[in-house]
């Protein structure tokens, strides 16, 4: 009876845990050192200089603008390398983390002037897949660090 209680409590700890800290724990914001434009440069240079592909950066800010709206700056820059794409893809039965690709980061202002980035924790993705899709987070995980290491 002691187990069941304390396996039921444990279980209501938990969620209320995950409520709290989930999206804390699954995105990572650091704020930025220098100002919108020079993050997004800095972020783009830094990955290009790792082998990284960036083949986008979506305006948001500037699209919701044009729509009549204002949300302020707010840029994701789309970032992937091929070799960690490929290991992750190969398998069929692994294909469906596609929906994951490619890693995004987001670059916005706050209302006060301040500059932050937003990635994913891609380290806690990493420990949730297993085989190949875990293993290739890993090391793109360790290579995100340092594309974004100004920002610690």
């Amino acid at each position: 009876m002691g187990f069941i209680i304390g396996f039921i409590f444990g279980l209501i700890v938990a969620g209320i845990l995950a409520k709290l800290y989930g999206v804390k724990m699954m995105i990572k914001e650091l704020k930025s050192p220098y100002n919108f434009d020079k993050t997004v440069d800095e972020i783009t240079k830094r990955a290009k200089e790792l082998g990284w592909n960036v083949p986008a950066i979506h305006d948001f800010g500037g699209k919701i603008k044009e729509a009549g709206m204002d949300v302020g700056k707010v840029k994701v820059i789309e970032i992937c390398k091929p070799e960690y794409g490929a290991q992750m893809l190969k398998n069929d039965d692994e294909k469906l983390v596609s929906a994951f690709l490619p890693c995004g980061m987001g670059v916005y202002e706050k209302r006060d002037g301040s500059v932050y980035v937003a990635k994913r924790n891609v380290e806690l993705f990493a420990l949730m897949f297993g085989k190949n899709v875990g293993k290739a987070l890993k090391e793109a995980a360790k290579e995100e660090n340092k594309i974004t290491a100004f920002l610690e």
